[in-house]
């Protein structure tokens, strides 16, 4: 018996309508307690290690070994979610994370500023929840009749967008309070997840059986020029965004803007993401693609030009908002595209090596917003993502590939 005809199996038992399937709905409770702790990471990290070590520089480099963490879970993860008992992995890497958090607040209480100790904590709880990620995703694939499929990754994405509102605020204010609050509620979360997810009907004895190998999916990037643009692009893009959001944080934080509107900056950022997300379904099927990465790319970079010369939060917060309006589009034309052109039983491992090559620039961007924001004034250290995007924007210039991709709509019959 195939693994592809265990799955089909499993998922005939489960109702194709979703507010009816209730294994959909515990993972959905599940998933999104998970996400809320990731969510608090973000945040948090980059206040704790201020407040810690007195340092943006220091701060950064300790940003950046969290990001290292996540960079090393990325591949293990695909592949344990693939290989062993989803229950246990959950239940041992959440546990992991919780010993990080419950660790941290003993640091916070015993007011331990070892730098070593927190660049650990970190590295450890960003490590756990980015193998807990393929592991929640691949488990939705058992639980979802395939016809239904595209509504739950629907229905999680904008629960996603939701969270990106909500949780950047919500753990500002609590980390205003005390850096104890947030490392508690994420700790509360990853319990929350591993009471449920035991109760998902889910196969887990089986092995994912493949003769194409794990790495499968960096030779697909590679024979393909324009997703091997695409990715190169993307890595800048990402080390950009990181950069961004840090040199934010960092910056707001030395001019005694309060960490509740610093999480507000947040907030107005995900609107601009959210609104991205809404318009992307109406605008990547009619635009030629080309066009629309590298015109997104130059609207980003001349409104963070913009965000890196203001001094006024009102107009930071507007500015910053309207930047990011693109990227989504970036994203469902990167990831249709993808989808479009990779067939299904590799579609895991590409997007694992997709994963992975675009987050390879993210442990640099925590060094250079630390150090740009102690040796520049203001915002101008923002200048460094421009860079990034502005090499970007070159690279896929330069690519015929890039230049000439059609419309959303156009990719598979191009792709024939």
């Amino acid at each position: 018996m195939t693994y592809k005809t265990l799955i089909t199996e499993n998922v005939e038992n489960h109702s194709s309508n979703l507010l009816k399937n209730t294994g959909y709905k515990r993972w959905f409770i599940a998933d999104t307690a998970t996400e809320i702790a990731t969510g608090i990471n973000s945040l948090v990290f980059p206040l704790l290690a201020l407040h810690f070590m007195q340092s943006s520089a220091s701060a950064g480099f300790l940003v950046s070994v969290s990001s290292i963490g996540s960079l090393i879970g990325l591949l293990p993860g695909g592949y344990i979610a693939d290989t062993y008992n989803r229950r246990k992995v959950n239940l041992i890497f959440s546990t992991i994370a919780i010993t990080g958090y419950l660790s941290i607040i003993l640091a916070i209480r015993e007011q331990i500023s070892s730098g070593a100790l927190l660049a650990f904590l970190f590295a450890i709880i960003s490590f756990s929840t980015a193998v807990l990620a393929p592991v929640f995703t691949s488990s939705l694939k058992q639980l979802v009749p395939s016809a239904k499929f595209a509504q739950a990754m629907g229905a999680n994405e904008a629960r996603s967008a939701l969270l990106a509102l909500a949780v950047p605020p919500v753990a500002g204010l609590l980390a205003g309070i005390s850096g104890v609050f947030p490392c508690v509620v994420a700790l509360v979360c990853l319990v929350s997840s591993i009471a449920v997810f035991p109760s998902l009907p889910l196969r887990t004895t089986e092995k994912l059986q493949n003769k194409d190998g794990v790495l499968v999916g960096f030779s697909l990037i590679w024979k393909n020029p324009a997703l091997r643009t695409l990715m190169f692009a993307g890595m800048l893009i990402n080390a950009a965004v990181s950069t961004v959001m840090l040199v934010l944080i960092f910056s707001l934080k030395q001019e005694n803007v309060t960490v509740f509107n610093i999480g507000l900056v947040q907030t107005a950022i995900a609107v601009g993401a959210l609104s991205g997300a809404i318009l992307s379904g109406f605008v990547v099927p009619r635009i030629k693609s080309g066009v629309l990465i590298i015109g997104s790319l130059c609207w980003i970079s001349v409104f963070l030009c913009v965000v890196a010369l203001s001094t006024n939060i009102l107009f930071i917060t507007i500015f910053a908002a309207i930047s990011v309006v693109p990227g989504p589009m970036l994203n469902a034309t990167l990831m249709g595209y993808t989808l479009s052109i990779t067939p299904a039983h590799q579609q895991g491992r590409l997007d694992a090596a997709m994963s992975l090559i675009a987050s390879l620039a993210a442990p640099v961007a925590p060094l250079i917003s630390g150090i740009g924001t102690e040796v520049l004034p203001g915002k101008l250290a923002i200048l460094f993502a421009v860079a990034f995007i502005v090499v970007a924007v070159l690279l896929c210039l330069l690519s015929p590939e890039i230049r000439t991709l059609q419309k959303g709509r156009d990719w598979a019959q191009e792709e024939g």
